[in-house]
């Protein structure tokens, strides 16, 4: 499945998307392992009702897109993976590209909110915005 970027707007709901509640923050550190085996998943502050196909772009921003040149191989490995369980529809294939900026945007967003308004004493880590801004540009419309 390529990722080419489409120019097609839309709104999840508006174009069909499967939906129902999702993780919403699936990075690396809210997955449990016991070595390459999966066993848990924690921190569902962020779990909410939108398309499945978001939290596939958000958990692709933050597992698969590393900067680098292998990010292509590392994003379409995940989709095979998850493509085995449950294989993407048409819509959810035209709506990713739209979907990893706009889960770009979400954790840049945030990160820049929280690198200039830092919360003293929170348990929120503050992390560098800078990686989201970028990974935002890397999925920006050619």
């Amino acid at each position: 499945m390529a990722l080419a970027v489409s120019n097609k707007s839309f709104h999840q709901k508006g174009v069909g998307l499967p939906t129902g509640v999702i993780h919403g923050d699936l990075f690396v550190d809210n997955i449990l392992f016991d070595g390459d085996e999966v066993t848990g998943i924690i921190d569902f502050y962020y779990a909410h009702d939108a398309a499945y196909a978001m939290d596939i772009a958000i958990s692709l921003n933050a597992q698969a897109v590393l900067l680098d040149k292998g990010d292509q191989v590392r994003m379409q490995t995940f989709l095979d993976g998850y493509s085995e369980l449950r294989p993407l529809s048409e819509a959810e294939q035209e709506a990713l590209p739209i979907l990893l900026r706009l889960g770009a945007l979400r954790f840049w967003a945030s990160r820049l909110y929280d690198a200039l308004y830092p919360c003293g004493g929170a348990m929120v880590k503050t992390h560098d915005p800078e990686e989201y801004r970028k990974k935002l540009v890397l999925h920006r419309v050619s």
